[in-house]
């Protein structure tokens, strides 16, 4: 009876599911600790004095995580270069939801006159 006793409660727990452990989108992003935001950078590389170095940085995006690590608003820029590499807009865009089509709130524009 101790045997048979012993089995049941040893099937039982093997049977008996364990609630797994939800993962926030901060725990998705490979991100530890109380992240409030990341800023993410576009960076180029290029060639100075025979080496190979860090050029200018440029913002890409960036993610806002709420409290309980989830993902509250992304906001992106999208940046237009003319032929001679010099930005000549910066638009910025929003996504308050995931999932949701981002949508421009500002935007700048510069006109550039080359010689």
């Amino acid at each position: 009876m101790r045997k048979f006793c012993a089995s049941l409660v040893l099937c039982l727990l093997w049977l008996t599911p364990i609630p797994s452990q939800v993962k926030t989108d901060k725990d998705r992003d490979g991100l530890v600790g109380p992240v409030k935001c990341v800023e993410a950078y576009l960076i180029d590389f290029v060639s100075r004095d025979n080496r190979i170095v860090e050029g200018e940085r440029r913002p890409w995006y960036t993610t806002n995580y709420n409290t309980e690590g989830n993902i509250s608003e992304t906001q992106l820029i999208n940046i237009e270069y003319d032929s001679h590499g010099n930005w000549t807009r910066k638009t910025r865009l929003k996504q308050s939801e995931k999932g949701s089509q981002p949508q421009a709130y500002h935007a700048e524009l510069r006109v550039i006159t080359y010689y």
